[in-house]
């Protein structure tokens, strides 16, 4: 039989994100809010982070071979 295990910090991220999705679902300031207003920061910021990431693959890519 299956032993488990209490876990309080696993307990603490589900509570905090089901918190999160309900606020930012029906919450003062929604994410339907946050993205019409702030659309464009946050596609330049996720296109410049993952130009970094594969910009950094790339390079471990040269080191490695």
């Amino acid at each position: 039989m299956w032993e488990i295990e209490f876990d309080p910090f696993a307990l603490l991220a589900a509570i905090c994100v089901i918190a999160l999705a309900i606020g930012g679902l029906v919450g003062p300031v929604s994410y339907w809010w946050i993205l019409e207003h702030y659309w464009q920061p946050i596609l330049s910021f996720l296109g410049i982070w993952s130009l970094a990431v594969i910009a950094l693959a790339k390079i471990m890519d040269w080191y490695i071979d």
